[in-house]
């Protein structure tokens, strides 16, 4: 059983993927990239979805991020034994649970993009390297086996960008392909009401806000803890939200 990591350095500002007709599905408006996608049967990003098949058992884990998170992650899933192998319970079998994947890490060159949430044209771009960048990881182009399940490790995209990126897998009636780490800890907090849950994090609190502000589901259970920079008091913390505030769920 051989797990085999291959890693490579993007700088995701500069992807070149370029951007029928699904249904768009969407209860709020998504960025012009999405829809030219959904709606141009020549665009190559629609015959990329239009053509993936997520039963495929072939295909790479591809793990997308800054280092910093691609790094920590991709180890968790080489090293990962919660399940059986065989009927997918959750117990332990004293096997890896992705023995015989190949996971392909990554890494953003450029981080820059993830932190420019200060303004509209930020956001935007945001947004669309979002949706560039699972489209990159799903596509062939540079490698010799495609992704098939992508991994985007941050919570900036998953706050500004998850929305868009849903919003065109749906389109195409695959769902399941992209997963943000910051959605599965969410979930989790939720399935467990009675812990008390804070977020420790780097990232401003906007982010955050961003993220569960349509989400009515988790409305009192947050507290955001931001890290202060140096300089404004190292080591010291900002706090808003809800006031109940307890151990860290995300970061």
């Amino acid at each position: 059983m051989n797990i085999r990591r291959l890693s490579i350095v993007l700088l995701l500002p500069h992807l070149g993927i370029c951007a029928c007709k699904p249904k768009e599905v969407s209860e709020r408006p998504v960025i012009e990239y999405v829809s030219e996608i959904i709606q141009e049967r020549a665009n190559p990003a629609h015959q990329l979805l239009a053509g993936f098949n997520p039963g495929a058992a072939g295909g790479n884990i591809v793990v997308l991020g800054p280092l910093e998170e691609v790094r920590p992650m991709s180890a968790s899933l080489m090293l990962c034994d919660r399940f059986d192998n065989v009927d997918a319970r959750p117990v332990r079998d004293s096997l890896l649970d992705f023995s015989g994947e190949v996971i392909t890490r990554v890494i953003m060159g450029d981080k820059a993009p993830l932190t420019a949430v200060q303004t509209e044209e930020g956001i935007k771009n945001l947004r669309e390297l979002t949706v560039r960048a699972a489209l990159a990881a799903l596509d062939t182009t540079g490698r010799r086996t495609p992704g098939k399940v992508v991994i985007l490790t941050s919570s900036a995209m998953a706050a500004y960008g998850k929305y868009d990126l849903d919003s065109l897998m749906r389109a195409f009636h695959i769902p399941d392909a992209v997963f943000f780490p910051l959605d599965l800890m969410a979930e989790k907090a939720l399935s467990k009401p009675e812990s008390r849950i804070g977020i420790v994090s780097p990232l401003p609190q906007q982010v955050y806000e961003e993220y569960f502000r349509y989400r009515d589901e988790f409305e009192g259970i947050f507290n955001f803890h931001r890290r202060v920079p140096q300089g404004n008091g190292a080591g010291q913390r900002q706090c808003g939200g809800h006031p109940r505030a307890g151990r860290a769920a995300a970061g």
